[in-house]
């Protein structure tokens, strides 16, 4: 997980992805939550398009916090306080993080927590 500031927000796509930098990327595959100075607005991943203004309000802002609870569940603070948490979903991966060398954690159906620790490079 992203444990330092630094990765920001810099690209957004329809199922919604996060480029967090060229390192790091978040997927989002269930309903989530988006806090945004005070306002938080409920998302579900096939009703994010390009320029939603919750996931705008995100761009260019570096991420302060990650960390998966043990449930499944996601949290990611931004700088000036901004939040996206995402919960378990009952019946799929609700997330997944894909980092370097091939790191990855995702959130399994049901809840809990599956990690491939990154490979060597060649």
């Amino acid at each position: 997980m992203v444990d330092s500031a630094g990765p920001r927000v810099e690209t957004e796509a329809i199922r919604p992805l996060l480029e967090l930098s060229d390192l790091y990327s978040i997927s989002i595959e269930s309903p989530f939550v988006v806090e945004v100075d005070d306002e938080t607005t409920s998302l579900r991943p096939e009703d994010v398009v390009e320029g939603t203004p919750a996931i705008q309000q995100l761009m260019g802002r570096a991420v302060e916090a990650a960390h998966a609870d043990d449930v499944g569940g996601l949290h990611v603070t931004f700088e000036g306080g901004a939040r996206i948490v995402v919960g378990p979903d009952p019946d799929y991966e609700s997330w997944h993080v894909n980092g370097p060398n091939g790191a990855l954690v995702l959130s399994m159906p049901g809840g809990g927590l599956a990690v491939w620790d990154p490979q060597p490079p060649d």
